[in-house]
């Protein structure tokens, strides 16, 4: 028997984002994309990438990247492609 056990689960309230927000975001997202340079898109990355994969500060590359128009999922994206995604070691 589990002294600690609770019959009662607590009462947790759900963040629920309305569709039409959703929509929204997604058609300013398309907008922003279709608007943006992709040439000037790919060299960003690309100084990112380069940057990243050697020693230099990578905060000018990642500025070039968002004035390019690029997003934080974007710039994230060419930074896990080099150094990989952390997951921590479960330790039991």
């Amino acid at each position: 028997m589990n002294e600690y056990s609770h019959d009662d689960e607590p009462d947790i309230d759900l963040l629920k984002i309305d569709p039409a927000v959703e929509r929204e975001q997604v058609e300013r997202l398309e907008k922003l994309r279709a608007g943006r340079d992709a040439g000037a898109v790919d060299a960003a990355a690309s100084e990112l990438k380069r940057r990243a994969e050697g020693t230099d500060n990578l905060m000018p590359a990642i500025l070039g990247c968002a004035r390019a128009g690029m997003t934080i999922g974007e710039i994230v994206g060419v930074m896990k492609d080099v150094f990989g995604e952390y997951r921590e070691k479960p330790i039991y």
